[in-house]
């Protein structure tokens, strides 16, 4: 991710000048900062809420397969019920 190492390369630059008075460099650099924050955070809420409806595919997936296999077993087991008889 490149935002995620402009991140670290701007808040290192903050650090270095933890010395020195603010300025308008420093204010700079702080708007860069939140701004690449921002567009960063927006981009994971965007990878969670596709990971979150893959995950709810999967799991609707996942439920209709065992009930599947439910009924099979169901099936099987009143077939052997009947074929004991």
């Amino acid at each position: 991710m490149a935002q995620a190492q402009r991140i670290l390369q701007l808040t290192t630059e903050l650090q270095n000048r933890a010395d020195v008075d603010a300025d308008e460099i420093d204010a700079v650099t702080m708007r860069l900062l939140l701004n690449d924050y921002v567009a960063l955070v927006t981009d994971l809420r965007a990878i969670v809420q596709r990971a979150e409806a893959h995950t709810h595919a999967a799991a609707g997936a996942l439920k209709a397969v065992k009930h599947r296999i439910d009924q099979d077993q169901k099936l099987r087991l009143r077939r052997a019920a009947k074929s004991s008889q």
